[in-house]
């Protein structure tokens, strides 16, 4: 029926727009009440204890001493995005699953039409 939810998939990576940096909190992007502010850095906040211990222990501890600079940038927010990517695991969890991303496949996204094979090296 029509409104009717199908299904419901985590991202595999989110960043909030700037313009809600402030306002919404950084981890799971609720509006905040009494928010809980990061030790470092001061453009992004967390709505509870836990959001700030799950960013901290995984992407913002990266991000943190840049958010100033990308914002000042003005990159899009799939730069984010790239960014956050990378920064939500560990590079022992890279280190540990490399051969995923050694066996990739080629064609992937392309469309019927594309002949030509990507390669990340082509840049």
């Amino acid at each position: 029926t029509v409104g009717e939810v199908l299904t419901v998939e985590k991202a595999i990576v989110s960043h909030m727009l700037p313009e809600y940096m402030g306002k919404n909190c950084t981890h799971c992007f609720k509006i905040m009440k009494a928010p809980y502010p990061c030790f470092t850095c001061t453009k992004v906040m967390f709505c509870s204890y836990k959001c700030r211990k799950a960013a901290m222990n995984s992407y913002h501890k990266y991000e943190c001493k840049l958010v100033d600079l990308f914002l000042a940038s003005g990159m899009s927010i799939i730069c984010f995005l790239a960014y956050r990517s990378i920064t939500q695991k560990s590079l022992q969890w890279f280190k540990e699953n490399r051969s995923k991303f050694d066996d990739h496949d080629e064609k992937s996204g392309q469309s019927k039409n594309q002949q030509e094979v990507y390669e990340s090296s082509d840049y």
